[in-house]
């Protein structure tokens, strides 16, 4: 399975768990993101991140240097509602395709 292919099991469990007006509010959040968003800035496959230190949402911190040592690192961003609902499922779907 492809990152692309959870992606679509995730919007078709979406389809069909949402109700009307939450499927529009989230399509068109998705649409002004990616309106408004500087492609300039993204990282790209290749660039180096200056280190970071993140909160975790359940507690504890992020680091990059320790996540580095394990070896390479795949940032993943989503809101904090996200994180609470839906991401788990994707990041531990998502996690053999990029090698944890």
């Amino acid at each position: 399975m492809t990152i692309q292919g959870l992606l679509d099991q995730l919007q078709a469990t979406r389809d069909a768990e949402w109700a009307p007006e939450q499927l529009r509010a989230h399509a068109d959040l998705r649409r002004s993101l990616e309106a408004n968003a500087d492609r300039a800035r993204f990282v790209k496959p290749g660039d180096v991140v200056p280190p970071f230190v993140l909160a975790e949402v359940g507690g504890g911190t992020v680091i990059l240097d320790d996540l580095l040592a394990e070896g390479p690192v795949t940032l993943v961003f989503h809101p904090d509602w996200m994180v609470r609902t839906e991401s788990s499922a994707v990041l531990a779907a998502v996690r053999p395709l990029v090698g944890q």
